[in-house]
C-alpha cells in the first residue's frame, strides 16, 4: 500500500495516539466505564451458562414453602408442634435450636446463621436460653450475622450490642455486608466489603459469614454466580423439622457446610444479580462456593501500568497490521479479527477465574476498523480524482470509469506493467510546407483552427472504439489499443483498424467541407504494428505522461512514415495481419528495409473483407465503415 498520501499517515499517527490513550483509560478508567466494562464481563459469564456448585455447602432455607406448611397445619389437632411456631416471623429462636441439633446429629460440619439477632426474643428469656446453649455446646462450629452499620455515614458501630449477654460473650460472628454496584447488583465477594470499607476506616476486622465456615481468609475477589435462583444446593427449613421428610433428605447434610437464611419474598432480603434476583443468602453461599472451588474472579493484569501496556500493545498492533493492508477489506480485518481475538481469548480467562479488561479493548478496535474504513473512503476517492485526471487525458470518460472500478490494477498500471498492445501513428503529408506558406501570408489563426478541426476529429475515431490517445507530436497523433483497458489481442488490434478507417473517413468528410469553404485539403498516413510495450507514468516528479515505450511503438513510427513512399495511407506489419488473419482485406506492399529492424513485410490495409466480431467497447458505437477505396 502506498504511505505518500497524506490522509495515510496521519491516520495512522492518530489511531497509535489513540491506542495508547485507550490503553491509558484502560488503567486509569473513570466509574462509568469501570460499570460498562464489567457488566460486558457478567454479560460473557451469563453467555457461559451454568457450572455446578462444591457439593459441600448447603442452604438451609426460610422460604414460602416453610409458611405454607404452617398455614396447611393450621387447623389441624395432630399438627407438629413446629408447625405452631412457623406461621409468623420472626420464628422463636428455639427453632433454630432444633434445626440446629438435627442438622450437627446427621453429620453437618459447620453453620453460619443469616439472621441478624440484635435483641432479646420476643418469645422471653428462655428462647434465648435455647439457643445460647447450642452456641455454647457447639462452640465455633456454629456462627451468627452481624453487619457494620453506617447510620452517619461514617460506617461505625456493630450491631451485636446486647446480644453478648443474651447469647453469650464469646460468639463466633461474621459479617454479612457486601458492596453493591452502580446498578445494584451484588458483583464483589464480602471480603472486598472490609478491603474498601472497614480497613480504610479503622474499624475492627472481622471475618466474613462465609470465611466463618472455613480455616482460610477469602481473597477479595468478584462473585462467579453458578446460575440462577434455586440452582444452589437447598433444603427447606420444615423439612429439617418435619420427622417424616427429614428421614428422607438428612444424608443430603453430611460433611456439608450450612448456611440457614431467608428467602421468601416478604422477607426483603432479595438483591439483584447478574443472573436475576437471589436472597441473600444464595449470595453468601455464592461466595463460600467461590472460595471451596477458587472460582472467584480476578482481574487481569492487576498492575495498572501493565494494564495500560498490554492494551496499548494490543490496539497498535491492530493498527499495524491495517497499515500492511493492501487492500480496504484487508485494512479492516485486523481490526475485526483483533475484536473477535480479545473475546476469545477474555472467554477463555474467564473459565479460568480472570477477568480481562473487555470494554476499551473492543471499543479500540472497532473503532480502528471504522477509521480505517473512513480513511480508505477518503483515500480512494483521492485516488480516483487523481487516476481520472490522469486517464481521462487520454481515453474516453466511459473507459476511465471501467478502469476506476479496479483502482489497485490501475495504480499498478500507473506502476508499469509489460502489455501486448497495437501501436497507432498517424501524421498530415506536406503540413510544413503549409505551414510556412499559411505563415508568410500571416494566415497562422486560420491554420491552427483547422488543424485543431482535424485533430478532434482524428481524436474521436479513435476513443469511439476505445483507443487511447497517448500523445500529439506536433501534427502527428499517436495511439495505443490495449492499454491501459484491454479487450484481448484480437479484440484491440480490430479497433485500431476500424479507427483507421474511421480516421481517413472523417478525413475526406472534413475535406469535401473544406473545399467547399475554400479551404485546403490535408492528407494524411497511418502506420500501425502488434507487440509488447512497456506501460506506465514516465516522466519526472514534476511532469509524468502515461504512456508506452519499447520496439513495437518505434516500428508502428516507421510504419507512419512509409507511407507516403509506398503510396498507401494504412500500412501494418505482418505481426498485425497475422492477429487478424483473413478477415481484413489487405495489399502486400512486399518487404521493405526499416532501418534498426531489416527487411518487414508490409501491407496496405483496404477495408474489411469479413465483418469482424467486435467486442462491446465501454462508451463507444459500433463503427460503420466502408472500404478504404471507396473514400481515397
Amino acid at each position: 500500500m502506498m504511505q505518500s498520501n497524506p490522509i495515510d499517515r496521519w491516520c495512522w499517527r492518530l489511531l497509535i495516539a489513540a491506542s495508547l490513550l485507550l490503553g491509558g483509560l484502560t488503567a486509569w478508567m473513570p466509574r462509568t466505564l469501570q460499570r460498562t466494562d464489567r457488566a460486558l464481563q457478567q454479560q460473557l459469564l451469563l453467555l457461559q451458562g451454568t457450572r455446578p456448585a462444591p457439593n459441600d455447602l448447603l442452604i438451609v432455607k426460610i422460604d414460602d414453602a416453610s409458611f405454607d406448611q404452617a398455614a396447611f397445619f393450621r387447623d389441624d389437632p395432630r399438627a407438629p408442634a413446629w408447625a405452631q411456631d412457623l406461621e409468623g416471623f420472626p420464628w422463636p429462636r428455639a427453632i433454630y435450636a432444633q434445626i440446629i441439633d438435627r442438622l450437627f446429629a446427621a453429620g453437618a460440619r459447620a453453620i453460619a446463621i443469616d439472621l441478624l439477632f440484635v435483641t432479646p426474643s420476643a418469645f422471653g428469656p428462655a428462647d434465648d436460653a435455647a439457643l445460647a446453649q447450642r452456641l455454647q455446646r457447639y462452640g465455633d462450629r456454629i456462627s451468627l450475622a452481624t453487619e457494620y452499620r453506617e447510620p452517619d455515614g461514617s460506617g461505625g458501630g456493630l450491631s451485636l450490642g446486647s446480644l453478648t449477654e443474651t447469647l453469650g460473650p464469646n460468639l463466633r460472628v461474621g459479617y454479612i455486608n457486601t458492596l453493591p454496584a452502580d446498578n445494584g447488583q451484588i458483583l464483589d465477594h464480602p471480603a472486598r466489603y472490609r478491603e474498601t470499607v472497614v480497613e480504610p476506616l479503622g474499624l475492627p476486622l472481622l471475618p466474613s459469614l462465609p470465611e466463618t465456615l472455613q480455616t482460610q481468609r477469602s481473597p477479595a475477589r468478584a462473585l462467579r454466580y453458578y446460575g440462577p435462583r434455586g440452582h444452589l444446593p437447598q433444603i427447606s427449613a420444615w423439612q429439617v423439622l418435619d420427622d417424616a421428610e427429614w428421614q428422607r433428605i438428612q444424608g443430603r447434610v453430611r460433611d456439608r457446610l450450612i448456611l440457614i437464611g431467608p428467602t421468601a419474598a416478604s422477607l426483603q432480603d432479595q438483591h439483584a444479580t447478574p443472573w436475576g434476583v437471589q436472597a441473600g443468602v444464595e449470595i453468601l453461599a455464592t461466595a463460600l462456593a467461590n472460595d471451596r472451588d477458587r472460582s472467584g474472579l480476578r482481574f487481569w493484569p492487576q498492575s495498572a501500568s501493565l494494564r495500560a501496556l498490554l492494551i496499548s500493545l494490543f490496539l497498535i498492533a491492530i493498527v499495524l497490521l491495517s497499515q500492511r493492508g493492501r487492500s480496504l477489506r484487508w485494512q479492516i480485518a485486523p481490526a475485526i479479527g483483533g475484536a473477535l481475538l480479545w473475546l476469545g481469548v477474555a472467554w477463555v480467562s474467564l473459565l479460568a477465574g480472570w477477568a480481562l479488561p473487555l470494554l476499551l479493548p473492543l471499543v479500540g478496535s472497532l473503532a480502528i476498523g471504522v477509521s480505517t474504513g473512513a480513511a480508505a473512503y477518503l483515500r480512494e476517492g483521492v485516488e480516483r480524482r487523481r487516476l481520472r485526471q490522469t486517464f481521462e487525458r487520454y481515453v474516453a470518460p466511459a473507459v476511465v470509469a471501467e478502469i476506476l472500478q479496479s483502482p489497485l490494477e490501475a495504480q499498478q498500471l500507473l506502476r508499469g506493467q509489460r502489455r501486448v498492445v497495437t501501436v497507432l501513428f498517424c501524421d498530415l503529408r506536406g503540413f510544413t510546407a503549409l505551414t510556412r506558406d499559411r505563415a508568410s501570408l500571416g494566415d497562422e489563426e486560420a491554420l491552427i483552427n483547422q488543424l485543431n478541426e482535424y485533430l478532434t476529429a482524428m481524436v474521436a475515431a479513435i476513443t469511439q472504439v476505445g483507443g487511447t490517445i497517448d500523445k500529439f507530436i506536433g501534427d502527428a497523433v499517436m495511439a495505443v489499443f490495449g492499454s491501459p483497458l484491454s479487450q484481448g489481442e484480437a479484440a484491440d488490434a480490430t479497433a485500431a483498424i476500424d479507427a483507421a478507417l474511421a480516421m481517413r473517413q472523417a478525413l475526406h468528410e472534413l475535406n469535401q467541407r473544406w473545399q467547399v469553404e475554400g479551404r485546403p485539403t490535408l492528407d494524411n498516413g497511418i502506420g500501425m504494428h502488434c507487440g509488447p510495450v512497456l506501460a506506465g507514468n514516465i516522466g519526472s516528479p514534476q511532469r509524468l505522461e502515461f504512456t508506452v515505450m519499447g520496439d513495437t511503438v518505434n516500428l508502428a513510427s516507421r510504419l507512419e512514415s512509409m507511407t507516403k513512399e509506398l503510396q498507401a495511407p494504412i500500412v501494418i506489419s505482418q505481426a498485425l495481419l497475422q492477429v487478424l488473419g483473413d478477415r481484413l482485406q489487405t495489399r502486400s506492399l512486399g518487404r521493405s528495409a526499416i532501418r534498426g529492424y531489416g527487411e518487414v513485410a508490409l501491407y496496405a490495409v483496404e477495408g474489411w473483407a469479413i465483418a469482424p466480431n467486435r467486442l462491446p467497447v465501454p462508451g463507444a458505437r459500433a463503427p460503420e465503415h466502408p472500404t478504404l477505396s471507396e473514400h481515397a
